[in-house]
């Protein structure tokens, strides 16, 4: 199939200046975006889009372009106007030949990178977070009762816009709330099981660090913390604002492939599919689990959730524990398993599964077509079978006039190599994190 595009890269650079490239001036480009390792299915993913271009850019040099702001858009034969692509900011400029620049960029997810030390603050992120605020607060939520905050992401974009303005002078972080009325709400923002007299309520959360757990400078693993909870990933879209995203999103439908818009000999799917068998959430008084056991091993391959030292569970049992002490209905990390147990399947208003959910089978595929594909996104495959094989990108990249490549990560643990490729680091490291817990767990009284 022959792709008909059109393309745009705005440049801005640190001076003010600023130029427009199009495709007289760009020879090639490519968007790679991702929600999980390439290797494995993961929840609580952050990960930087990556932007590749070599192109003409006048009247510059190497120097002036690294740094500079690039908004990127495009447009397919089949639509009536140019749509953004995604925005990113030059890390890498080389020179080929004459003004013909070799460029790397990357969206707004790199400065979740910058250390929270770098303005000279002597505190690590997670404790500025533990002292910032005594009130509740959601995951992700608006700003309610004066609180410009919001919810934890939006106080976490404000402390780190407030860090890179003392550094670049510039805050470019943006953060679109999860759209609930589209998409209906996310693992973990409300619990469905009445407590007391009360009924479904939205869950509360603080952040702790009583045993030290979840400790980082770092703001990207903040997130992570917060995404992995929320049983999706935080990345930026194409507008440039960060947000959470889950998968199997309502607003992004379900992808057909069919066997004519495939590249020849790209498309591999596997017969089996991901099963989640275990979710277990440590807190500070012990760890909670749910184990469903598989029976038909030929066509479901484990998945376990395991969340450990996540300083908002925590925080999140925290909670519990001062309500409980009071005398009132509170929850416990009971609510949070059960959220991530049904992380893939959607509740309605009322707390009741629905038919929308989404499969786990890991595949990889080139497709040659003028339609827009999204991390999250249910995609099904109408190849040669009866039945459609129906899956979750987790991973896409696009190249400017060559399609896309789709996938969805995951490997057969069933396999011996999981085991075998292993390596003897590996082992002790394991090793070195048991009798770690295990001697915290003595020293806080909670063993012999």
């Amino acid at each position: 199939m022959v792709i008909q595009e059109k393309i745009s890269a705005q440049f801005f650079f640190r001076n003010g200046a600023s130029i427009t490239l199009t495709e007289k001036n760009i020879i090639s480009a490519s968007v790679r975006r991702q929600c999980c390792p390439d290797s494995s299915f993961e929840i609580g993913g952050v990960y930087s889009a990556s932007l590749s271009m070599t192109a003409s850019v006048t009247g510059t040099n190497s120097y002036n372009i690294r740094g500079a702001k690039i908004i990127l858009e495009n447009q397919y034969g089949n639509e009536t106007a140019l749509q953004q692509m995604g925005v990113f900011w030059v890390t890498q400029a080389q020179r080929i030949s004459g003004d013909l620049y070799s460029l790397t960029a990357q969206d707004a997810v790199g400065w979740l990178d910058t250390s929270s030390m770098a303005n000279g603050s002597t505190e690590n992120l997670t404790q500025v977070l533990a002292n910032y605020s005594a009130s509740n607060t959601t995951l992700e939520s608006p700003a309610v009762d004066g609180n410009r905050h919001g919810g934890w992401c939006g106080r976490i974009m404000e402390y780190v816009n407030d860090v890179l303005y003392s550094i670049i002078g510039e805050r470019p972080l943006k953060w679109d709330l999860f759209n609930e009325k589209e998409n209906g709400r996310y693992t973990n923002n409300w619990n469905f099981n009445p407590i007391g007299e009360e009924g479904i309520r939205e869950l509360d959360f603080i952040c702790t660090v009583q045993k030290a757990s979840g400790l980082t400078d770092s703001p990207r693993e903040l997130l992570h913390y917060i995404a992995e909870l929320a049983g999706g990933f935080i990345y930026a879209k194409e507008n440039g604002s960060l947000t959470l995203g889950q998968f199997g999103q309502e607003e992004f439908g379900q992808a057909e492939i069919f066997s004519d818009e495939t590249e020849a000999g790209s498309c591999e799917i596997a017969e089996y599919q991901l099963q989640r068998v275990l979710v277990s959430i440590k807190g500070l008084s012990g760890t909670v689990s749910s184990w469903t056991g598989i029976s038909d091993f030929v066509n479901l391959v484990p998945l376990q959730i395991i969340i450990n030292h996540n300083p908002f569970a925590e925080g999140f049992e925290t909670l519990a524990i001062e309500k409980r002490d009071r005398g009132e209905p509170y929850d416990t990390l009971d609510a949070l398993k059960e959220g991530l147990y049904y992380f893939h399947h959607r509740k309605d208003a009322d707390g009741h599964l629905t038919d929308d959910f989404c499969y786990f089978r890991p595949f990889h595929c080139k497709v040659h077509k003028q339609e827009r594909f999204h991390l999250g996104q249910r995609i099904a495959f109408n190849l040669y079978e009866d039945e459609p094989k129906k899956s979750t990108i987790t991973s896409i990249k696009w190249t400017f006039r060559g399609g896309w490549e789709l996938a969805c990560a995951g490997e057969d643990s069933r396999s011996m190599a999981d085991a075998l490729r292993r390596s003897k680091a590996d082992k002790a490291l394991t090793d070195a994190k048991l009798r770690c817990e295990s001697l915290l767990s003595k020293i806080s009284g909670g063993g012999e």
